[in-house]
C-alpha cells in the first residue's frame, strides 16, 4: 500500500480474502498429493498379495516356459468365418500357424503345446502371436489379444509396482483380470 494514498477498506478486505483463498488452495493441493502417495503405496503393498495368482493381461507377447502349456487368447466383437493364429519366436520367425476355423464373438482361448508346424517341441522363451480374422464378406474382424499367466513377483520402481507374469514385466494398469 501507498501511505499517501491508502487503499479503500473494502478493497483491502477483498485482497486479504483472496490471499486466504490462495493459501487454502495450496494447502489442499499439498494434502491431496499426500493422499495420492498414500493410496499408491497401499496399492503397491497390496500387489504383493497377488503373487501365486493367475492374471489376464493385454497384449500379444508372452514368455513360454519349458514343459508348460502356454495359454493366451483374444476377444472379438463379432463372429468370424475364418480365424488364423500365427505364433512367432523372439526373432520374429513364425513357428506355428493354427487354423481355428469359424468362431463366434467373445472370448476365444488357445492352449499352445509349444510345438512348431512339424510337431517338433520348441524351447521356452519370448513369443508373440497374431490373430487374423475375417467375416463372411472377407471384412477384417478385430481381435483384441491377451495373455494369461502366473504372477511370480512384484517389483517396485520409481513409485510404481510392476508384476511379473510368467517372467514378463506387466504394469498394474495392463491387468484385465485376476483369477
Amino acid at each position: 500500500q501507498d501511505p499517501l494514498e491508502p487503499t479503500d477498506n473494502t478493497e483491502f478486505v477483498s485482497q486479504l480474502a483472496q490471499f486466504s483463498s490462495l493459501e487454502g488452495i495450496n494447502n489442499l493441493n499439498m494434502s491431496m498429493e499426500g493422499i495420492s502417495k498414500s493410496v499408491t503405496g497401499m496399492q503397491d503393498i497390496s500387489s504383493a498379495g497377488l503373487v501365486g495368482r493367475f492374471a489376464k493381461t493385454g497384449g500379444s507377447t508372452f514368455e513360454a516356459i519349458d514343459g508348460i502349456e502356454s495359454e493366451f487368447g483374444f476377444e472379438m466383437d463379432s463372429a468370424a468365418s475364418s480365424v488364423k493364429v500365427s505364433i512367432a519366436n523372439a526373432k520374429g520367425t513364425v513357428v506355428r500357424n493354427i487354423d481355428m476355423g469359424p468362431l463366434s464373438a467373445g472370448d476365444n482361448r488357445i492352449a499352445w503345446d509349444m510345438t512348431d508346424d512339424s510337431g517338433v517341441q520348441l524351447g521356452g522363451g519370448a513369443y508373440t502371436f497374431k490373430v487374423t480374422a475375417v467375416d463372411q464378406k472377407n471384412n477384417t474382424v478385430l481381435a483384441d489379444p491377451y495373455t494369461t499367466g502366473l504372477i511370480t513377483s512384484v517389483g517396485f520402481d520409481a513409485g510404481t509396482s510392476t508384476l511379473k507374469v510368467n517372467g514378463m514385466p506387466v504394469s498394474r494398469n495392463d491387468i484385465r483380470e485376476i483369477f
